[in-house]
């Protein structure tokens, strides 16, 4: 027999088309997230056994075909449900095959089922085409920020889960030289030492809460949880935005909104939800999040979740705690799927988004001070001689001994600029004065 009689409908499509996650830019050079599922459906009137399912792409770009063996039955006039497992997620560039083709090869016939599909970018149904970040910017302690990835999670569920985020909050700690999700001198053990612990998490576009749960305890002592706990979700919403239910889960006993608990409450853009914790199927405190195109949980298909008014970049770009670094605005994409951290507001900090090399080219002033305060004390209406100072105490507080003795330098090195351009300004000032008192009457 040459090709089985299969149906195969794949997972997640919208009209003819099969969708992608479309990754933020500083994902090296990785543009989209493909992760799929497949409904097989037997036609036949004998068993059959799938074997490998194989993936093709139209160039250009040229795309190296992918195999994925696997095992599974089908009686006849059945339907089985098939899904990626993580490790089978394909990363695209930029741009995407505009076509891509399924194949499903089965024992006993000499060539596959192969259905051919367009692959197309998600965007969510919501205003702006892309969801709001659940948390804020406001909400961060100075040097933090949240954390998150693409294409890591496992697939729970039936595959409901490939596009969902596991996050945190990290920032540098010098001590280390590493990136942390603990607060100085925190212990690993302690849900409070977490720096994500408690911080408040909202709603990320308009909807309807479809069910909710916040009564369930803290799993204590990470990596210890409660498994198997009931629900899994732990503390959480679920929040229906348009055609897509979105879990916001793990987050702490008693924190939900009390006007949100209810079944069919409405939902505005940015409305509190709750604090994050670690309760339910949870070994740590984080959040997770995940969409699937349902009005009921698990029941799929996985949609991704793309972003938009927030920031990423790639981890292992930033230099330390030097925050300068190549960000890049979420305008409907998802994360990165390299280890990124993310500014959830639509303006970076001012010390972020300057870039002072030609000021230092010839201003000292800019070689001593963050990027921030440069502007700040260069803009028309500088701000008090106490805030300079408070910048200071602050540089003090969290710099090495060797940045300290720099900046130092660059401040006695400055004092003599100054004295320069002093006397320069006085004299050219003296020799106006005395071309006015040339012009005077005398008596």
């Amino acid at each position: 027999m040459a090709t089985p009689n299969l149906t195969v409908v794949i997972e997640p499509r919208l009209g003819g088309a099969v969708l992608f996650g479309p990754l933020a830019s500083s994902s090296g050079g990785q543009a989209a997230q493909l992760s799929l599922r497949l409904w097989i459906t037997n036609n036949s009137s004998s068993s059959v056994v799938v074997n490998t399912i194989g993936l093709s792409f139209v160039p250009p770009p040229i795309v190296s075909p992918v195999a994925i063996p696997i095992n599974v039955g089908i009686n006849p006039g059945d339907t089985t449900l098939w899904n990626f497992a993580t490790a089978n997620n394909v990363f695209l560039p930029d741009p995407p095959p505009p076509t891509f083709a399924v194949s499903v090869w089965c024992n006993g016939f000499s060539d596959p089922l192969t259905v051919t599909s367009p692959l197309d970018p998600h965007s969510n149904p919501v205003t702006g085409g892309a969801y709001l970040f659940p948390a804020r910017a406001d909400d961060l302690r100075d040097g933090e920020f949240w954390q998150g990835i693409s294409g890591t999670h496992s697939p729970a569920g039936g595959g409901v889960q490939l596009f969902g985020y596991d996050m945190g909050v990290v920032a540098y700690d010098a001590q280390s030289d590493a990136w942390s999700d603990l607060l100085p001198g925190g212990a690993w053990a302690k849900n409070e030492d977490y720096r994500v612990w408690g911080k408040p998490i909202y709603a990320m576009a308009d909807g309807d809460v479809q069910s909710s749960s916040n009564d369930k305890p803290t799993n204590p002592n990470p990596p210890a949880d409660l498994s198997p706990p009931d629900p899994v979700e732990g503390n959480h919403f679920y929040i229906q935005h348009g055609p897509e239910l979105v879990l916001y889960a793990h987050l702490q006993q008693g924190t939900l909104n009390k006007d949100l608990l209810d079944s069919g409450s409405p939902v505005k853009a940015g409305d509190f939800l709750g604090l994050a914790g670690n309760s339910g199927n949870s070994s740590g405190p984080h959040l997770h999040i995940h969409g699937i195109k349902a009005t009921a949980p698990w029941q799929g298909p996985q949609q991704p979740i793309t972003f938009r008014d927030a920031w990423v970049v790639d981890r292992a770009a930033l230099s330390g705690s030097n925050a300068q670094g190549p960000w890049v605005k979420l305008q409907g994409q998802c994360l990165p799927a390299t280890l990124s951290l993310i500014w959830p507001k639509a303006q970076l900090p001012l010390g972020w988004r300057v870039d002072l090399t030609s000021f230092r080219a010839i201003d000292p002033l800019a070689l001593i001070l963050s990027g921030e305060l440069y502007v700040k004390l260069t803009l028309p209406d500088p701000p008090p001689i106490e805030v300079l100072r408070a910048y200071v105490r602050l540089m003090a507080r969290t710099a090495s001994a060797p940045e300290k003795r720099q900046a130092l330098n660059r401040a006695r090195a400055l004092r003599t600029y100054v004295e320069a351009v002093e006397q320069e300004l006085g004299a050219s000032f003296g020799e106006v004065q005395k071309k006015v008192d040339s012009k005077l009457p005398h008596d």
